[in-house]
């Protein structure tokens, strides 16, 4: 099961899904960040806070997630931006 921990509801969804396999947010010990750009980890502090889980990285990411180093740009790649700025709206809407 994956899912983006950034996602609107993604806790909720989540929750849900590990319900579905008779488990709960207890049952979760381990988070596996396969890349931390911020659409992908932005929720993670939630989640390991839900769950009390440890988070595995790549040793080249971790100072992302723990601030000493600011998240890439994604749009500074402007072919990458002119294909993702119109669609983010609609993935992430505002609160």
């Amino acid at each position: 099961m994956g899912r983006d921990a950034a996602s609107k509801g993604s806790l909720t969804w989540l929750e849900r899904g590990l319900q579905s396999l008779g488990a709960s947010f207890r049952h979760v010990s381990m988070i596996v960040v396969t890349h931390c750009h911020s659409n992908h980890v932005g929720g993670l502090a939630r989640l390991v806070e839900a769950t009390s889980a440890k988070v595995a990285v790549h040793q080249e990411e971790k100072d992302f997630l723990d601030g000493s180093k600011p998240y890439p740009d994604p749009f500074s790649n402007p072919i990458l931006a002119r294909v993702t700025q119109p669609i983010l709206p609609s993935l992430y809407p505002p609160p």
